[in-house]
């Protein structure tokens, strides 16, 4: 109970050391790398939830953590950052349920060679996804978060029912019912099914979000000693966040010279794109900064995207 507490006591303190990054970046992006540990396996229990697939939850916990960082100026209170996040990945849940099922279904361009393989690897996950999406169905929206996170996350009574919003009473008639729905072999199936992709079992994702935030924030304010420590730790500088931007991409886009100049320097390629297929001289261009953009390359002057 006393580790419960302190955890939930130390909260408020570190997401208002994340929201003050601007006063003290280094402070800052290290507060928020602790909360995504902290919420890393809740976050992901809660995606499964929803997508019914551990590699959907696994996308949409990294994408709800980026996005959150992001909008947190636009959090009004600390204490509301748990429901907050929750809010943001139940968004992230369903765009990327809804862009999963269209590309399984050939809707989009390529249908399946788009960004799933084929073949009997793929159908026989298709089958279990569905297997498990059939068995959660089953349960109501309201018993099967707080089921899952309490089987297969980690975490205590108390802290499930600070993120949903409700009282621990709840969490624990809530977790009843479930179990009472559920068959042995399903919560077997879900939970080893969950293992595939727990957060908590390797860095990659905290890994991934710690380079989008320093990206971020270096790109977004030029912050040239950010920048030379990345490349001095050994980032490559043509390495790409969840954008698939670099940090170039970034700088341009920012309407950041003298990071530019850096980058360039350090060997920034000028013609990487990103997921969007836009080089870093043609962001520059589309923001109207034409100076940089005819930095980054002098013979094309930027195009327009």
């Amino acid at each position: 109970m006393e580790m419960v507490e302190d955890r939930m006591d130390t909260l408020p303190g570190l997401v208002a050391k994340a929201m003050r990054e601007r006063e003290n970046a280094e402070e800052g992006c290290r507060a928020f790398e602790e909360l995504v540990v902290l919420f890393q396996d809740m976050i992901y229990g809660y995606a499964y939830g929803i997508t019914g697939d551990a590699h959907s939850a696994r996308d949409a916990a990294q994408e709800s953590f980026i996005t959150a960082y992001r909008r947190l100026g636009s959090l009004r209170a600390p204490e509301a950052f748990p429901s907050w996040l929750r809010t943001i990945t139940h968004r992230q849940c369903l765009r990327i349920s809804s862009r999963r099922e269209r590309m399984l279904t050939g809707e989009e361009e390529g249908g399946l060679a788009s960004g799933y393989p084929e073949g009997p690897e793929m159908v026989d996950r298709e089958e279990t996804r569905r297997e498990i999406r059939r068995a959660l169905d089953a349960l109501s929206e309201e018993n099967r978060a707080p089921i899952l996170l309490s089987y297969f996350s980690g975490y205590y009574q108390e802290e499930i029912a600070g993120f949903l919003g409700i009282s621990v009473d709840a969490v624990k008639k809530r977790v009843q019912r479930g179990k009472a729905i559920l068959k042995e072999e399903i919560e077997k199936m879900i939970g080893e099914n969950m293992e595939i992709g727990r957060p908590s079992k390797d860095d990659r994702l905290l890994r991934n979000i710690s380079l989008a935030v320093s990206f971020d924030y270096a790109g977004r304010l030029g912050e040239l000693t950010l920048i030379e420590q990345m490349l001095s730790d050994g980032i490559d500088p043509d390495e790409k966040d969840i954008q698939g931007r670099t940090l170039l991409h970034w700088a341009a886009w920012r309407g950041h010279a003298e990071a530019v100049r850096l980058l360039l320097k350090s060997g920034a390629s000028p013609t990487v794109t990103d997921d969007g297929g836009f080089t870093p001289d043609q962001l520059a261009k589309s923001r109207g900064y034409d100076e940089i953009a005819s930095l980054i390359n002098p013979l094309r002057g930027g195009g327009r995207p």
